[in-house]
């Protein structure tokens, strides 16, 4: 990521863009380029909230679950080996966000004790998916470094808002995740470059070097042993820390590399338990031991790779299938909102069946007349004197300038948040509360 934002914005390291992996290659990395097929399913006019409804919102999905036909040879009591033919479930992926996820496991939980497989919901296995946990990590974000009383406080998120008026940034991420993720990234960029120009970037220095020397000076994961506090250093430092934490699972997701997923969610993990998100981290808990030691090879590889629609059939187009989900819901709305007076479940029904096919049909019209097809990627603004605004605020404020007993007068953080994890408590809490919840 310090690689792809130094030959970006730093003119002497221009010239080595050519030496940058722009994309990261991983094991799946020729499958996430092609485009996906998906199937609408329809839609299902229950409430998730209620656990009677959520059963049977399982139960409708359970009918599209893969079932092979085994036959067992029995020793019955008379001596006589008789055949027994049984249906064997294939684990079919039910993805989501923390709420859903959570409500499809209780009713699991509630089924566990009926007799037929169809019944207890085997066939399928909840799952947590990433664009909603973004957007909570974009909350822990947001939280810890955009207070509106700090509009004075220089450099930081607040008054960099004001600066170049960024009025779309909102104060919940969650009102408009667009704005809220291009202004981030934006401040991002321009504290990896000011880190460079703090005395890290010298004459003879190499791209590699220097992006090198950014990651070991400012990126915080441990506890340090500073005794006098700066707290506009600090600040500056959960920027970057995590600033390429989020960036880097959202450059994960775009590549569909859901190894590199997993290594980030062990760090979600640790902010979500440290930031009162216990939910998310629990889930993040149970996704990381399912794929690591419960789930059999088939359903890993299927965690690792289910979790991605790519609607371009292009390298770096994937999203999470959540926010695919999002899309077809913004667009079943306004099919519903066109209906005018014939609202109801039947049309409703029919709608979301035929959501996927009325696409289709409108694309290849608008390619036979050369009409541009509308993107569901949203336009992101040029980011050119806005960024040189920002660098110069920040190098003006000194922010990487390690000095005793600064800080903002609104906002003030002693530590950064991964440096205040006490692991001995995680892992307390692993063993006493996860592992015997999904093994009992």
């Amino acid at each position: 990521m310090c690689f792809r934002v130094l030959v970006t914005h730093v003119e002497r390291f221009k010239s080595d863009s050519h030496l940058i992996t722009w994309h990261i290659p991983h094991m799946y990395s020729d499958n996430m380029k092609e485009k996906s097929t998906t199937v609408m399913l329809g839609i299902q006019l229950f409430n998730e909230n209620k656990l009677d409804e959520m059963c049977k919102i399982m139960e409708k999905h359970h009918q599209y679950v893969p079932q092979l036909k085994q036959v067992e040879k029995v020793l019955s009591p008379s001596g006589d080996i008789d055949e027994v033919h049984k249906l064997k479930t294939w684990d079919t992926l039910f993805g989501g966000d923390q709420l859903t996820v959570a409500r499809a496991r209780g009713a699991k939980t509630i089924r566990s004790g009926h007799e037929e497989p169809e019944e207890q919901l085997k066939g399928l296995t909840p799952v947590l998916e990433d664009w909603h946990s973004r957007m909570t990590l974009m909350k822990v974000i947001w939280k810890r470094l955009f207070k509106k009383e700090s509009l004075r406080d220089k450099g930081t998120l607040s008054q960099l808002k004001i600066l170049i008026s960024r009025t779309s940034v909102p104060l919940d991420p969650e009102k408009n995740m667009q704005a809220a993720e291009d202004f981030f990234q934006l401040v991002l960029d321009a504290h990896i470059v000011a880190a460079a120009e703090n005395g890290l970037m010298k004459d003879d220095s190499t791209l590699e070097e220097v992006a090198m020397a950014i990651i070991d000076s400012y990126v915080r994961l441990e506890p340090n042993n500073v005794t006098h506090v700066d707290a506009i250093n600090t600040y500056a430092c959960e920027v970057i820390t995590l600033g390429l934490i989020w960036a880097n699972f959202y450059d994960s997701i775009r590549e569909g590399d859901g190894h590199r997923i997993m290594q980030i969610w062990k760090f979600l993990l640790l902010i979500f338990s440290k930031t009162g998100h216990k939910n998310y981290a629990k889930e993040a808990a149970i996704l990381l031991i399912s794929v690591k030691f419960l789930s059999s090879e088939r359903l890993s590889a299927q965690i690792l790779t289910g979790r991605f629609v790519n609607t371009k059939g292009r390298e770096g187009c994937n999203m999470p299938c959540d926010l695919y989900l999002e899309h077809l819901n913004r667009r079943l709305k306004k099919v519903i909102r066109h209906l005018g007076s014939n609202v109801q479940p039947s049309s409703i029904e029919r709608a979301a069946k035929a959501i996927g096919i009325v696409d289709h049909i409108c694309k290849v019209f608008r390619e036979s007349l050369s009409v541009p097809s509308n993107s569901d990627k949203h336009s992101k603004p040029p980011h050119g004197k806005d960024f040189q605004k920002v660098l110069w605020q920040l190098n003006e404020s000194e922010i990487f300038a390690r000095t005793s007993l600064r800080h903002h007068e609104k906002i003030s953080l002693r530590n950064c948040l991964l440096e205040t994890v006490d692991y001995d408590q995680v892992t307390s809490w692993l063993i006493e509360r996860i592992i015997p919840s999904i093994i009992f």
